[in-house]
């Protein structure tokens, strides 16, 4: 699988960081993006708001599905 930043999920959202994934380096690639936009002073040398709000996502999956998304998760923690 050849996979490129342009084209992943998290680019193509519309003002959202997702970290729901099940390749370990689109969650690692994710949860920097969630790092950076919360810490703007680390990166910058001061605070800045870019009003970033976490809300998070409700997930649901049926009997047959449930289990697939449990093995996702474990990918994302």
């Amino acid at each position: 699988m050849c996979m490129q930043y342009k084209t992943a999920s998290t680019v193509r959202s519309c003002g959202g960081v997702r970290q729901q994934f099940t390749v370990k380096e689109s969650v690692q690639l994710s949860c920097f993006g969630a790092h950076f936009v919360q810490n703007t002073e680390t990166f910058f040398g001061k605070r800045v708001d870019v009003q970033f709000k976490t809300h998070g996502y409700l997930m649901l999956a049926s009997d047959k599905g449930a289990e697939l998304m449990k093995e996702n998760h474990k990918t994302s923690v």
